[in-house]
């Protein structure tokens, strides 16, 4: 289904009415607000619904960008305070200011569900002024993990805005945008307690797939940082609670084994980015020609194309071929790229060729890096033997890669740790494989985020603990599994387990 790119920018997808009287039910059992403020109010539906719903509320504020909206909103009764501007300039002094003491505040809509990134690569304009809101650090403050919900930014703007004023907030949002709030919490200057996050169907009331809810709370001076789950449409009855418990972030406190949840003894890392997939990535004729992704046949040297695997190709547990390859123009970061001219003569033609390509790409962390660079690549690239797990799926499987020739690559949907010895690869897969790691990832990871499990989720896993609780047999009915016990005698698990109590080299990069 196309979207409009005005739908897009203005995130105008209207509440129906009937869905915004549900929502008003859930939450007048939590508050009895006198002054309403709708932020992004459209049509109108939710004001529509507190008129006929909220019977103590004597003021309605609401802010909308679209003065047609705004101008046949004003025609729907009285006490509304109607403000036809832009929500990331607005002035809230215009409504703080006229706030009581006795005053009880619901902020309460459903701000656009898209993110910057998405408008920003259709050129659209209706982004807040740039600013490091969520006080990011280094290269993650320009990179991939400065992407953020516009609904997310409007919600922590409206908390931090309204943090001295007694005053609740309900509003209806993708769950990431909440589990993204909570990580953060600690970081932020306002508090909020009684945080409650109520599941609803997003693809039957919006007709978009994602997991949604309605996210309410108090902006208190006592904070918490523990959500209440509930289903919207059996409000009483909580399903479990997620957030922040000794220091630690669980997806939920039902399935919690802190035995496990530690420190990975080494570093996980990212796959491959390269942001020009129809250049970098290639496939083998039957004739053993490389072809792009432009379905151009190619005739380069292969001393700088490595095969590689995506999130979709890691759907086995040993992994030795791949249906694509890669060219890998540098070893490391930012390391110069001229040297291909001399080494790979055919291959830094077509890269010239399609230099353009590489230029266009919108990702700043390629401005100032010499041409045709890419990232996540290192000596941690090249090692022979990899563990590896898509980032991307619900179940947190793992995969050792052991090529026939050159070490295989991942790209950036994938996390990966290396190794120079396949036995040592293939006992750590097994014991990621085990239950006892399947489960605790589940009680970490927000399976409905697209991307579950990130490098951050992977740290935590407790590796030392697994093996203490993993006998030579439990490992053999592990490898049974994966048709690898042959692979893996007792000698080679007392020596992989002796590295742990010594803390000697695994041979993992």
């Amino acid at each position: 289904m196309s979207i409009s790119k005005e739908k897009l920018e203005f995130g105008d997808y209207q509440t129906p009415l009937e869905f915004c009287e549900k929502v008003l039910n859930t939450v007048k059992e939590c508050v009895n607000p006198t002054v309403i403020l709708e932020p992004t109010f459209g049509i109108g539906n939710f004001i529509k619904a507190v008129q006929s719903r909220l019977n103590n509320v004597n003021t309605i504020y609401g802010v909308e960008i679209n003065k047609e909206y705004c101008d046949k909103v004003k025609e729907t009764g009285t006490n509304l305070t109607l403000f036809n501007e832009d929500i990331f300039s607005f002035d809230h002094k215009k409504i703080i200011n006229n706030l009581s003491s006795n005053d009880r505040l619901l902020i309460l809509g459903n701000p656009p569900w898209v993110t910057n990134s998405q408008l920003m690569s259709q050129d659209l304009k209706n982004l807040p002024r740039k600013n490091n809101f969520k006080k990011l650090k280094g290269l993650d403050s320009i990179t991939g993990a400065s992407n953020f919900d516009i609904c997310e930014y409007i919600i922590l703007d409206l908390l931090n805005k309204y943090k001295n004023q007694n005053a609740y907030i309900a509003m209806l949002c993708k769950t990431s945008v909440v589990i993204n709030i909570m990580k953060e919490i600690n970081k932020y200057d306002f508090n909020i307690s009684d945080i409650r996050l109520y599941q609803f169907d997003a693809k039957k009331i919006f007709n978009v797939s994602c997991e949604a809810c309605l996210f309410f709370a108090k902006i208190d001076k006592n904070g918490d940082n523990v959500v209440s789950v509930y289903d919207i449409d059996e409000a009483k009855e909580k399903l479990y609670d997620f957030g922040w418990k000794n220091d630690k972030f669980y997806s939920n406190f039902n399935m919690i084994n802190s035995e496990v949840d530690g420190k990975f003894p080494f570093q996980w890392r990212q796959g491959i980015k390269h942001d020009c997939s129809k250049i970098m990535e290639l496939q083998l004729t039957d004739d053993c020609k490389y072809i792009n992704g432009e379905d151009e046949i190619i005739d380069v040297e292969s001393t700088l194309i490595y095969p590689l695997l995506k999130s979709s190709d890691l759907k086995y547990t040993y992994i030795n071929k791949t249906r694509k390859f890669v060219i890998v123009p540098q070893s490391k970061t930012n390391e110069n790229t001229s040297y291909i001219a001399s080494t790979s003569p055919k291959l830094w033609n077509y890269l010239n060729i399609n230099k353009e390509r590489f230029d266009s790409r919108k990702s700043s962390i390629y401005k100032n890096s010499p041409t045709f660079s890419i990232f996540g690549i290192g000596d941690y690239s090249f090692s022979k033997y990899k563990v590896a797990i898509s980032g991307f799926y619900k179940e947190p499987s793992f995969s050792v890669l052991s090529p026939d020739d050159k070490t295989i690559m991942l790209d950036d949907t994938c996390y990966f740790i290396g190794f120079e010895d396949e036995k040592y690869a293939i006992i750590t897969m097994a014991l990621l494989n085990s239950s006892l790691v399947q489960d605790f990832l589940k009680s970490i990871a927000f399976l409905d985020k697209k991307r579950p499990y990130t490098k951050d989720i992977l740290m935590r896993i407790n590796l030392q603990e697994i093996i203490n609780n993993t006998n030579f047999n439990d490992l053999q009915n592990l490898l049974c599994n994966y048709n690898l016990k042959d692979k893996i005698v007792e000698k080679d698990y007392d020596c992989y387990k002796n590295s742990f109590i010594y803390q000697e080299q695994l041979s993992i990069i």
